[in-house]
């Protein structure tokens, strides 16, 4: 009896050693796993922060070279501002001279165009008693006959004045305007220069003789001439030289 009581309480015994050798096993094996997860976690862990210093590290050098980069931009905006406000100014003082020179030019203009004006007026007087001394002339000298004396017409005998010719002394003037049409030329010669009616003067270019023309209209300033030959007339130029 006592044998088997104790055979029994053996057995318990050992059970239960076994059953607390069991769940003492089975702890270390839960333990060992989560030492390796754990340390494998630690290692992913380290990796990843290695990687976000090797990040960082490029991070700020990247910083640092645009740092140096925005530097060097900065004082090349400086530059920049600088030559814009210097341009601006060269500019301003450029287009104030333009203005000032176009102000000029438009006054000289406005003088010019007063001038000119001046001149045609005076150019159409003289081409006004010009056609009035060829209708004259015409009127008086059907065949084209010259000198002083009478001259038989329709109407009778039209008893001209004689014609003085004078000439007038050192007198040297240019040809200002030609008119083939009408075979005159205007120079720029008048009563205050001593020139008359009549006057025969001589036209010539770099000293080369050209011809002769016959005052037949004056004025202070310019005179208007025929031409002595149509031939000569077309030899005449403006800029040519008029002497006595």
């Amino acid at each position: 009896m006592k044998n088997s009581l104790w055979n029994i309480i053996s057995i318990i015994v050992i059970l239960s050693l076994s059953i607390m050798a069991f769940y003492l096993y089975e702890d270390n094996r839960t333990s060992h796993n989560k030492n390796a997860v754990l340390t494998e976690h630690k290692n992913l862990l380290e990796a990843n922060v290695a990687k976000i210093e090797e990040q960082k590290k490029l991070l700020e050098d990247t910083i640092a070279r645009l740092s140096v980069e925005n530097g060097d931009a900065m004082a090349r905006i400086g530059d920049y501002s600088a030559r814009v406000e210097a341009i601006q100014s060269e500019y301003k003082t450029n287009m104030e001279g333009l203005l000032a020179e176009k102000n000029r030019l438009s006054s000289q203009i406005a003088v010019f165009d007063r001038e000119l004006s001046d001149k045609n007026s005076e150019i159409k007087l003289l081409k006004k008693s010009l056609k009035n001394i060829d209708k004259k002339l015409r009127a008086v000298r059907p065949n084209g006959a010259r000198g002083t004396q009478g001259v038989q017409s329709v109407q009778g005998t039209v008893s001209l004045e004689p014609i003085v010719v004078t000439r007038p002394k050192n007198v040297s003037g240019k040809i200002i305007e030609v008119n083939k049409d009408y075979g005159f030329v205007v120079m720029d010669l008048g009563s205050d220069d001593g020139i008359s009616t009549g006057d025969t003067l001589f036209v010539s270019r770099k000293k080369a003789m050209l011809g002769k023309i016959v005052v037949e209209e004056t004025a202070p300033k310019y005179s208007a001439a025929k031409v002595l030959y149509k031939s000569l007339g077309d030899a005449v130029l403006k800029g040519d030289t008029v002497t006595n």
